[in-house]
């Protein structure tokens, strides 16, 4: 799994803050959904 600044740059910044919400989640073991 890449860490979230790894992410080329042409990726959104809402879709990179919905990427750590879904890794936040799945380090509290709420759902696994990459």
């Amino acid at each position: 799994m890449k860490k979230i600044n790894q992410y080329p740059s042409l990726v959104y910044p809402d879709e990179i803050i919905r990427l750590k919400n879904n890794l936040k989640q799945v380090a509290n073991g709420n759902q696994f959904v990459i």
